[in-house]
């Protein structure tokens, strides 16, 4: 699986459009931001809680 599309329907399992993956922002003792564009083409913002994501992978990957 792409890391990009992990990231963008992990984004989308939080509410998010997520259409297309732009960037993650690493800021020093912060979450991690991902950026995704929605279908209007605006970029929105998601707090990155990676043991969130982690779980989230082994719930709803675990068959793939």
């Amino acid at each position: 699986m792409n890391g990009r599309r992990l990231f963008r329907e992990y984004a989308q399992s939080l509410g998010k459009e997520a259409k297309e993956f732009v960037d993650i922002k690493s800021e020093q003792y912060q979450n991690d931001t991902l950026i995704t564009k929605s279908n209007s083409g605006k970029e929105e913002q998601t707090s990155i809680n990676y043991k969130d994501m982690v779980h989230w992978i082994i719930k709803t990957k675990k068959d793939e």
